[in-house]
């Protein structure tokens, strides 16, 4: 089941319709739509025709009105929506009217829903000589179209009349459509017109068009009544244009051009109402009114441009290409364009456009200031813009000059010269170097001059860019800075044993000395030692066989200088060994003596002894002797261990002895007294009958 659609909502669609179909109407190509004729004696026909971009169909549900400087160049647009009596474009153009047009005519104003496609304005005429028509109102007031413009409607003939006449009334002053009119068109006034003949003999055939100009009613022929160019018959949609640029009218068949003739551009600007025609000639048959339906009735302003830029560049170098580009204003200015460019030393540029940008591209061999001109003109005006460039000759080669090595501290200067000698000035003058502020200088010559120094070694980079606003250049060079050594110093013992290794370690300074860096080592009783090293420390060792004080002495180079240093180390001779001399056993209770002896005899006095033994006490002596001795005694028998330390100021050696403790038992035999002669006892020895023994105690 179908339903219709409210008309207040039609009228909100036709709201969001304005925007799109407005920017899409440059856009859609000519289309060719097949669109079935309204019913009548005849039957129905289906009949096809061309529909120009700004007539698409997809405009059928338009705004009546597109008038904006940002929009598109669609000033009005009328589809009569489906037929509707409220319908807002069928209100615009009078509604339904019923008049009188003179005596024995009546003139009558409607819409229909057999649209191209949807609703259509029906126009007819009943009698003889009478004439009528209609055009758009808003606000009380008649619409009009620019001073150039483009005006279109579709046209089917529904009833066709011996010779009478319809079509476009434009440049009409504003009284020619009045609101109140009967008619609501007064054929009296002054207006253009397009106009169709249908033919004096069918009644059912267009026959011939002409354009007219009106004065006070008074007909001026601008072109003879000429047959169209293809039939057209009645129950057929065709399309009429008429095109008004600057002094020149075309007219438009379903848009494909007829003719053209002049607009007598005096005309004036308060003259540009525009409406629809219908007029009925005194031929007239029987068979009913003429009757025709309009549809998708449209103006098009045509814009002229008010304003064009240049965007390019400003400045260039010699045999370069630049593009410059071109923008007409305002966005709605009617195309095509033609543009004009024009520059110095420069052969003219002709282009033509369907936008309202375009480009030209030049190169010039010669330097200097160049005056780019633009003309834009379409159909309606022209305006024109200028540009300026100046074209330079950039650097092409850079040379910096100066030193390839140098001393730390000191100033060097450096020169740059840009190429070639005819570079355009000034020249801007970029230096950089390592370890330096950036410096910048502006000349008008071709070469500059900076100064540097440095307090650290190393490869120093200096860069130097040149550039005068065409192109740039750079180029870099290298220095060279070494630091010489400003000292060294030798750290390693000042006491050593000999024949032992001593380790002494040289350090340079100050540490950014430059490298590599040569070592050579000296000492008493040595062999020199050379070492190469990236360091600023190295390491040498000596062991000397002989005691006594030794100079060592070191020596650092490099390719700017060398220091030297020395250093001293006392060699002394350490204890090689001990031995202990003293019994192997003893008794308990007893006292035992203990001789040490420290090996070689050139060992470095004095000598420190640390006794110690089992059971007892350590004893420490201190000698200039190469022996000392200790005694001890045990209560308790075992075996004891007697260790002795000696040392020096170099070294120490140690030596163990075994000392066994026994208890010692004692067996003697009874002693005979033999009485003398002289009454006294003699002595006699005993004879010795055992032995001695020795009981271990356990």
């Amino acid at each position: 089941m179908s339903q219709s659609i409210p008309p207040s909502l039609l009228r909100s669609l036709r709201v969001f319709a304005l925007g799109f179909v407005g920017f899409t109407l440059l856009l859609l190509p000519a289309v060719a739509v097949t669109q079935p004729g309204p019913s009548d004696d005849q039957g129905s026909l289906t009949q096809s025709r061309n529909i120009t971009p700004d007539l698409g169909v997809l405009l059928s549900f338009s705004s009546h009105t597109l008038a904006t400087t940002n929009t598109p160049i669609m000033r009005y647009f009328y589809t009569f929506w489906t037929g509707a009596l409220d319908d807002a474009d069928f209100t615009i153009w009078g509604g339904a009217r019923s008049t009188s047009c003179g005596i024995g005519c009546s003139y009558d104003q409607n819409i229909v829903s057999t649209g191209n496609p949807g609703g259509a304005l029906a126009l007819h005429l009943d009698g003889t000589n009478g004439k009528g028509g209609a055009g758009p109102r808003q606000n009380g007031v008649s619409l009009s179209t620019a001073t150039y413009f483009e005006y279109s409607a579709d046209f089917y003939v529904v009833n066709g009349q011996l010779d009478a006449r319809y079509g476009l009334v434009f440049d009409a002053t504003s009284g020619t459509f009045p609101g109140s009119g009967d008619p609501p068109m007064d054929p009296n006034m002054n207006y253009y017109l397009l106009e169709l003949r249908m033919d004096a003999v069918t009644r059912t055939k267009v026959s011939k068009w002409q354009f007219l100009r009106v004065i006070n009613g008074g007909r001026q022929a601008l072109t003879t009544a000429t047959d169209l160019p293809v039939s057209i018959n009645q129950g057929q949609w065709h399309n009429l244009r008429v095109v008004q640029q600057g002094s020149t009218l075309s007219f438009y068949l379903n848009g494909q051009f007829v003719a053209s003739t002049q607009y007598d551009s005096t005309w004036g600007d308060n003259r540009r109402r525009f409406g629809l025609y219908i007029d009925v000639r005194a031929a007239n048959g029987d068979n009913g009114p003429f009757e025709f339906f309009t549809d998708n009735v449209a103006v098009i302003d045509f814009v002229a441009p008010n304003g064009v830029e240049i965007d390019g560049p400003e400045t260039g170098e010699i045999n370069t290409a630049y593009l410059f580009k071109a923008t007409a204003a305002p966005i709605s200015t009617t195309t095509p364009i033609t543009y004009v460019w024009e520059a110095t030393d420069q052969i003219p540029v002709v282009h033509s456009s369907d936008r309202v940008t375009a480009s030209a591209s030049f190169a010039w061999p010669l330097s200097g200031t160049k005056t780019i001109t633009v003309t834009a003109l379409n159909v309606v005006g022209s305006v024109v813009a200028t540009h300026s460039l100046e074209v330079k000759i950039g650097p092409t080669g850079l040379e910096l000059a100066g030193p390839p090595t140098g001393v730390i501290s000191e100033t060097y200067a450096f020169t740059a010269t840009t190429s070639p000698i005819t570079v355009t000035t000034p020249i801007t003058y970029v230096w950089q170097a390592t370890d330096q502020d950036p410096m910048i200088h502006a000349s008008d010559l071709i070469t500059d001059f900076a100064s540097f120094a440095w307090t650290i070694s190393g490869t120093k980079i200096i860069t130097v860019t040149a550039v005068n606003g065409v192109s740039a250049v750079t180029t870099t060079h290298a220095i060279e800075f070494s630091t010489g050594p400003a000292a060294v110093e030798i750290t390693g013992p000042r006491l050593g044993a000999t024949q032992s290794a001593h380790v002494f370690t040289a350090t340079t300074a100050p540490i950014s000395v430059t490298t590599p860096i040569t070592y050579v080592w000296e000492a008493t009783d040595q062999t020199s030692v050379i070492h190469s090293s990236e360091l600023i420390t190295d390491s040498v060792s000596f062991a000397w066989p002989g005691s006594g004080t030794k100079v060592i002495t070191v020596t650092t180079l490099n390719v700017v200088g060398a220091v030297t240093a020395m250093y001293w180390l006392d060699a002394r001779i350490e204890p090689a060994g001990i031995e202990i001399a003293g019994p192997p056993l003893g008794a308990i209770n007893a006292t035992y003596l203990f001789t040490a002896t420290t090996a070689p005899i050139t060992v470095t006095t004095p000598i420190t002894y640390l006794w110690q033994a089992t059971d007892q006490i350590p004893v420490i002596h201190s000698s200039d002797l190469m022996t000392d001795s200790v005694s001890f005694v045990w209560a308790i028998s075992g075996m004891k261990t007697i260790t002795i330390t000696a040392w020096n100021v170099v070294g120490a050696a140690a030596a163990l002895h075994s000392f066994e403790v026994r208890v010692i038992w004692k067996i003697f035999l009874p002693t005979v007294l033999k009485r003398s002669a002289g009454g006294c006892f003699a002595n006699k020895e005993p004879r010795r009958t055992g032995l001695r023994l020795a009981r271990r105690r356990r």
